[in-house]
C-alpha cells in the first residue's frame, strides 16, 4: 500500500513540474538602432518594434519593472535616468545598439539593452 501511494505522489510531482515549466514566459528580443529605438521619457513609454522584415508592427510597453543595461545583457541594471542621460552624453549614436527584450504575450520590455557605446 505505501508503494502505490509513493507512485501517486511522485507522479504527482511529476505533472506539477511539467505544468510549471509550461508557465515560462515567450520572450523576443529585438535589435534595433539609435533612430529606431529612442529611450524612453518615462517608464510608462511605449514603442513600436518589428520582430522581421514580414512581420506587423508590435508596440510594447515599458514599465517600472523594465531592466535598462548599459553595456550587454550581463551589466548591472541603471535607472531609466542615468540610462538616458548616459545615452544623451554620446556623440556617435550611428554605432549604437538596442536590444528590446520583451514579453509575447504581455508586450511588456522586460529589457533595454545599449551595446556599441565608445
Amino acid at each position: 500500500m505505501n508503494i502505490s501511494k509513493t507512485i501517486v505522489v511522485m507522479a504527482a510531482l511529476v505533472v506539477t513540474g511539467f505544468a510549471s515549466a509550461a508557465l515560462v514566459p515567450v520572450t523576443y528580443v529585438v535589435e534595433l538602432g539609435y533612430e529606431s529605438a529612442p529611450v524612453p521619457a518615462h517608464e510608462a513609454d511605449r514603442l513600436t518594434v518589428q520582430r522581421c522584415p514580414g512581420c506587423a508592427p508590435e508596440t510594447v510597453r515599458f514599465s517600472s519593472s523594465t531592466a535598462y543595461r548599459l553595456n550587454g545583457f550581463d551589466s548591472p541594471v541603471e535607472s531609466l535616468q542615468s540610462f538616458s542621460q548616459f545615452v544623451r552624453q554620446i556623440k556617435n549614436k550611428d554605432k549604437l545598439l538596442f536590444y528590446v527584450r520583451y514579453e509575447a504575450d504581455t508586450k511588456l520590455v522586460t529589457e533595454l539593452v545599449l551595446s556599441g557605446a565608445e
